[in-house]
């Protein structure tokens, strides 16, 4: 089965995240950010194979979702994903004890 993987920001951690992805695994990696110059980079640089300003149409078909933002725009991306009619089990919490 062929995984998808969203990646909410495509800056230098959510795009090595992706390259490592890309690089060990036979996952469809989807990148996500608010700049369109982002997203058209990390796409020339074949960082991610599908590229997108939208929230809703990175993660809605994304069997896992990585949040590669700064600290304090987590939870406003939370907030928004909540909303989105996304896969069973995408937004599990897995408390670390």
């Amino acid at each position: 089965m062929n995984h998808r993987v969203a990646i909410l920001g495509v800056g230098l951690i959510g795009g090595s995240l992706a390259l490592a992805f890309k690089e060990r695994t036979n996952c469809s990696v989807v990148g996500f950010d608010t700049s369109a110059e982002t997203i058209n980079q990390a796409l020339s640089m074949d960082v991610v194979d599908e590229g997108y300003t939208s929230l809703e149409l990175a993660a809605v078909d994304a069997d896992y979702i990585f949040i590669a933002v700064p600290v304090g725009q987590i939870g406003n991306y939370i907030n928004q994903l909540v909303e989105i009619p996304l896969k069973k089990g995408v937004l599990d919490y897995y408390p670390f004890i």
